[in-house]
């Protein structure tokens, strides 16, 4: 029963239970795994299913090789909607998308176009808030700070932190960060945000006369504004989850000292490994001595980036 072509599929242990049933043998599973293993009887293995199709064509940079995904969504009214994507097989990242109320072929030449046309991608920025504990005359007070990210580039711009992040506040910090971007070619032209009150009409009608759209998130959706979210997460856990913030003055300095380093060492894998104010990579050499590299560190020697010494 162990090599026959007929109980092949069936496995080991639930194979003892069979013959045990059948009235052949009478043993243990353990005794069948021990004569299996000392008489190196094989086993082969019966796909119940056909075998998933292996890709051998794998993408090693962004937009390199892009694929059409089709979904059918059954909505509340008993009906259903269909959506066609086109994703980049890298990043991962949604290209161009439409959702229709049925299935058109015809679809994936135009969302082709549109992904190949779309030049929103590099004025895309999106913002959030983070906060953190810091120790005062008065005691333990939170602290916030609002970050803008531009999405394709993961650049980060922070600003001071305050105590009192009120819709005056953050319109104030808004109005900073368009005088920032305001001489870079690729302006701004939408800014995600949350639905947090903080966002207040002031605070729209300034992006609007500038030139940005805001575009608010839906109810309970984190994962749609996921960039701006990965960084908190990676600025807490790597720098000020290991420091005790005496003060608004030294939380601004972590916070600065953290996103000059992000920005300008931070290596980023959707952006071919190169930090986000790095357009172009380094030279590369077959051969690089000890003496030829140099460490610098930041936050005290918290986080360490290396690079070559120029010639």
């Amino acid at each position: 029963m162990v090599t026959s072509e007929k109980y092949r599929h069936v496995p080991t242990g639930t194979l003892a239970r069979l013959a045990e049933r059948l009235g052949k043998v009478f043993a243990s599973p353990s005794t069948w795994y021990r004569l299996v293993r000392i008489h190196k009887w094989r086993r082969l293995q019966q796909r119940i299913y056909p075998a998933k199709p292996k890709v051998g064509i794998r993408a090693t940079r962004t937009n390199e090789i892009w694929h059409v995904d089709t979904s059918f969504v059954r909505l509340v009214n008993g009906g259903r909607a269909c959506i066609h994507a086109v994703i980049d097989n890298y990043s991962r990242r949604i290209l161009a998308w439409r959702v229709l109320d049925r299935f058109e072929p015809g679809i994936t030449a135009r969302l082709f176009l549109d992904a190949s046309q779309d030049t929103t991608v590099g004025t895309l920025w999106a913002c959030d808030f983070f906060s953190k504990r810091a120790v005062t005359r008065r005691g333990l007070v939170d602290l916030y700070v609002l970050v803008f990210m531009h999405l394709e580039t993961r650049e980060v711009l922070a600003t001071p932190s305050t105590r009192n992040p009120d819709s005056a506040w953050v319109t104030k910090q808004t109005k900073a960060f368009v005088n920032l971007v305001a001489d870079r070619e690729q302006k701004p032209t939408y800014l995600i945000h949350d639905r947090d009150k903080k966002f207040s009409t002031d605070f729209k009608r300034l992006l609007k006369n500038e030139g940005i759209q805001p575009k608010r998130l839906p109810i309970r959706s984190p994962n749609l504004n996921a960039r701006v979210e990965r960084f908190v997460q990676t600025i807490k856990y790597e720098a000020l989850n290991h420091f005790i913030a005496f003060g608004q003055r030294y939380l601004d300095y972590l916070v600065s000292e953290f996103v000059s380093y992000y920005n300008k060492h931070r290596a980023h894998s959707s952006r071919e490994n190169l930090p986000p104010c790095c357009a172009e990579p380094p030279p590369e050499f077959e051969v690089i001595k000890l003496n030829e590299i140099h460490c610098e560190e930041h936050l005290g020697g918290l986080i360490k980036s290396y690079e070559r010494i120029a010639a």
